[in-house]
């Protein structure tokens, strides 16, 4: 979807509207859900909301129950009841409900488990800014006027899985804050996306441990948004090597046991030079003969 955003939120306007005319945008343009979800309403609502896809996500972490609304849509891809993931395909922008084409975009933020009815009280009560809650992906652009107004998600490239052969860090805090540099004076990039990351360094300032996870990427440990995985020694390897060693040695005692006692019972001739006795022997050749019984 081409994100230009033509009107922002406020108190008059709870949501936000993308791509106003066929220039910025169009009833050709996908749509995509923000969010993972159940649908929960496809369809036209026979009013100035014109075609619309609701979804919800409950979200037990947060204690918060969210509603992603999408209005004056030309057309729907998904059917009321059905589950989705965020990405997924929901519709194509329109102009439905007596608008031209773009794309009313709200986020109502709910305690959890609330059943939202949409009435002016509702919005007014649990509609929020949706440039607080959604966020530009590395792979995404927008136009110059909206840079900046949209915040960026970073990580999802290079995320990583546990691996305690790596000094890691595993991020669980919510917007937990990117730099350019460590420190409170650097450069804030976007958001760092939940997830395991591979860290480079680690440096202390302005009261907090600050890992570098690229060479222009850092994080902070701000009240316990980060897990910190050392890279770990790996012990049991070196018991394992430990333990070959010493079955090693035992079976070399073994082996030397096992000559001794089966070479008692023979005599041992070393020559002294290379010649004939009985058959031809090079010098210190050695041979073992059994002695009589």
């Amino acid at each position: 979807m081409w994100n230009a955003i033509t009107t922002y939120f406020s108190p008059s306007h709870l949501a936000i509207d993308l791509g106003w005319n066929n220039n910025h945008g169009g009833s050709n343009v996908d749509v995509y859900s923000a969010s993972d979800g159940k649908v929960v309403y496809s369809g036209n609502t026979f009013g100035t909301a014109g075609i619309m896809v609701r979804v919800r996500y409950d979200d037990k972490d947060d204690n918060t129950t969210w509603y992603f609304q999408y209005k004056h849509l030309s057309s729907t891809s998904v059917k009321t009841n059905q589950t989705i993931k965020m990405k997924d395909k929901i519709g194509n922008m329109g102009g439905t409900g007596g608008y031209d084409p773009h794309l009313h975009f709200d986020v109502i933020k709910c305690p959890y488990g609330y059943e939202y009815e949409q009435t002016q009280e509702s919005r007014e009560k649990y509609s929020v800014n949706p440039l607080l809650y959604c966020f530009l992906y590395p792979d995404q652009t927008c136009n110059a006027a909206s840079e900046g107004k949209i915040l960026r998600l970073l990580g999802p490239n290079i995320k990583t899985n546990k691996n305690a052969s790596e000094n890691q860090v595993e991020v669980i805090g919510y917007k937990l804050n990117c730099r350019d540099n460590y420190g409170l004076d650097g450069k804030f990039l976007g958001y760092i996306d939940y997830g395991y990351y591979n860290y480079q360094e680690v440096k202390n300032k302005d009261s907090y441990n600050w890992y570098k996870i690229t060479d222009n990427l850092w994080v902070a440990d701000v009240k316990g948004s980060l897990k910190v995985y050392p890279q770990q020694k790996d012990n049991d390897c070196e018991e394992k090597i430990k333990k070959l060693e010493e079955e090693i040695k035992n079976y070399q005692e073994q082996i030397k046991n096992l000559q001794d006692s089966t070479l008692k019972d023979y005599y041992v001739f070393t020559a002294d030079k290379d010649a004939y006795y009985y058959i031809y022997l090079q010098k210190n050749e050695v041979v073992y003969y059994k002695k009589n019984e």
